[in-house]
């Protein structure tokens, strides 16, 4: 039996499932390298700013040349300052 309060047991749960996605995303670039490239792109029209800036992350570091590719896409598009300053430590 838990004394935790709903609204904080709801935080809990969405913040592991936060987690999670950040994790998933991670292995998948990790593990398929350039063939995760066209599935980590679909993240970016997610409008989730922590989970856009974790495939950004992850196309850096594992997604190769097709990944640089796809993260110039992005560049040339994001409205937002934070992925495009994220996006340029990976690409120039």
């Amino acid at each position: 039996v838990t004394s935790e309060p709903r609204a904080g047991l709801a935080r809990r749960q969405l913040r592991t499932a936060g987690l999670v996605r950040h994790h998933a995303i991670t292995a998948l670039a990790r593990s398929q390298r350039e063939a995760s490239v066209e599935t980590l792109e679909t993240i970016f029209a997610a409008n989730d700013l922590q989970l856009t800036l974790t495939a950004v992350h992850a196309l850096g570091k594992h997604g190769g040349k097709k990944g640089a590719v796809a993260l110039k896409r992005l560049r040339d598009v994001s409205d937002e300052h934070v992925i495009r300053r994220e996006v340029t430590k990976w690409v120039k």
